[in-house]
């Protein structure tokens, strides 16, 4: 059997099967339905570049309207997906109706060539694959320049999504997405490799070889990430986001930011009330503290909590955490009888959930690892 119409026959079930898993995942988040959107798109365009390469769109016309319409929807919709893992936005609005023009534009344009006679019709499919016709050029280069506005935009979202989160939870491991971010500089890298060979090669073997394999290993560790975090969209995470939400949109529009540099003497004032109560109090040993807790345990308000950690302290409320977390770990292990405690009591006793977060922190603190400082005193007790 051919092997091409094999990786592609395999890439169509596949991701038609992703797509299933997403929408019979209970409770079905509309995260899920906009992933398993973006999964089958690219299995219709797969499908129909198939039938391109084997002379078949002749019998399924509907194909080319069809893939060149979802085409425009994908990058729109991956925006969608990353404000919703975000937690920039919740559900659609009605405004969110102006990125459909695109897809309005490519169905103008591609839409009458279905009503050419069918000589006519199947004589641009078959040219089609030497040379486009301005049609597809048109749609192609829209696509282009889409994506690339639709993706910087999305990376700019996850960029500054990553940074809030550490001005908000002590835990960041479950819903930090920097492999959102990591995967967007590698579907670039596919794009820019396999989009040219579409307008320029005079045969589609290239892009039907390289394109479905690309497709199956990202879109496997994608759907994989996004079913395996689920405090992402948890009550408790989504109220911290809210708040801080309405927070910066409040301050917004009263012209102020949470980065500004302007002095103010009250930040000093809860910079020293934050340290006395992290010294007195230890908030740090609870693994589920946020910032919205601490403003509650303290009587501080959210956002000049911030301003003060970050501009009095030097430190986002994630770091400032940890740092307390390591120097009672520290602590501990300063101890006589240091040997007893094990790195998992180290961890558990100290307010982290997680190994790697430790060990990281830990490293960060010191300057070295767990097991070297341990090695360190242990020499000194000798």
């Amino acid at each position: 059997m051919n092997i091409v119409l094999l990786i592609n026959e395999f890439t169509i079930v596949n991701l038609t099967i992703l797509g299933i898993i997403l929408i019979l995942k209970r409770p079905l988040g509309i995260q899920n339905m906009v992933l398993s959107l973006l999964v089958f798109i690219p299995a219709v365009a797969i499908l129909f570049n198939t039938l391109l390469y084997y002379d078949l769109v002749g019998k399924f016309p509907i194909a080319l309207i069809l893939t060149f319409s979802l085409n425009m929807l994908w990058s729109p919709a991956f925006y969608l997906y990353v404000l919703l893992m975000t937690g920039v936005m919740y559900k659609p609005q009605q405004k969110d109706a102006i990125h459909l023009i695109p897809l309005m534009i490519s169905l103008m344009v591609i839409t009458p060539m279905l009503f050419l006679p069918k000589d006519e019709f199947l004589f641009v499919i078959e040219n089609s694959k030497r040379i486009l016709p301005w049609q597809f050029n048109l749609v192609n280069l829209m696509l282009a320049l889409q994506c690339v506005v639709y993706v910087t935009l999305s990376y700019i979202k996850l960029k500054k999504y990553n940074l809030e989160v550490k001005n908000l939870f002590s835990d960041i491991q479950k819903i930090s997405v920097f492999w959102l971010q990591g995967l967007i500089t590698i579907a670039l890298v596919l794009f820019v490799t396999i989009f040219p060979p579409i307008i320029y090669f005079q045969k589609l073997d290239y892009f039907l070889f390289f394109l479905p394999i690309g497709l199956n290993c990202i879109y496997l560790f994608l759907v994989f990430k996004t079913l395996s975090s689920p405090i992402l969209f948890t009550p408790k995470v989504r109220e911290v986001l809210s708040l801080k939400n309405e927070i910066d949109d409040k301050l917004k529009n009263n012209g102020r930011s949470l980065s500004t540099k302007a002095p103010d003497p009250q930040l000093s004032n809860i910079a020293e009330r934050l340290l006395c109560f992290f010294e007195v109090h230890k908030p740090y040993l609870n693994p589920e503290l946020n910032i919205k807790l601490l403003s509650e345990q303290t009587g501080i308000l959210i956002h000049p909590m911030s301003a003060a950690l970050n501009q009095q302290i030097g430190m986002n409320f994630y770091d400032f955490v940890n740092s307390y977390r390591i120097k009672y770990a520290i602590d501990l292990m300063n101890e006589q009888n240091v040997e007893k405690y094990k790195i998992d009591f180290l961890i558990q006793e100290s307010g982290f959930k997680s190994r790697s977060v430790f060990y990281s922190a830990f490293k960060k603190e010191t300057g070295c690892t767990p097991s070297e400082f341990r090695q360190v005193n242990l020499n000194k007790n000798v």
